[in-house]
């Protein structure tokens, strides 16, 4: 599991992004925000965000910003799968349940 904590912690510490106003008060109440709940929800809201930022300014951020998105976005992607994965065995199972119930 990715300690967000850190990486987000990293990200404000970057000159680049101390120096841009706009992406170290979006990094900063994301982080205020998965401090108080400690919910990946958070991390989804902050890339969603962070996507915005992006087109809003021509696909151009500080590295550490994008590394940032790529790697939390993989391994949303990643819980997701798992997620997905295991409805369809439970899905499954409940199929063959009822299956055997039936006959």
């Amino acid at each position: 599991m990715m300690n967000y904590e850190k990486m987000i912690t990293d990200v404000l510490n970057d000159p680049e992004v101390k120096q841009n106003q706009q992406l170290h008060t979006l990094f900063s109440k994301s982080l205020s925000r998965y401090l108080k709940n400690h919910d990946r929800t958070e991390i989804a809201y902050l890339v969603n965000d962070i996507s915005y930022y992006l087109i809003l300014n021509n696909y151009i951020a500080p590295k550490i910003v994008l590394d940032f998105a790529t790697k939390t976005q993989k391994e949303l992607h990643r819980l997701r799968g798992l997620g997905s994965a295991l409805d369809m065995l439970a899905t499954s199972i409940l199929g063959f349940v009822i299956k055997e119930k039936v006959k």
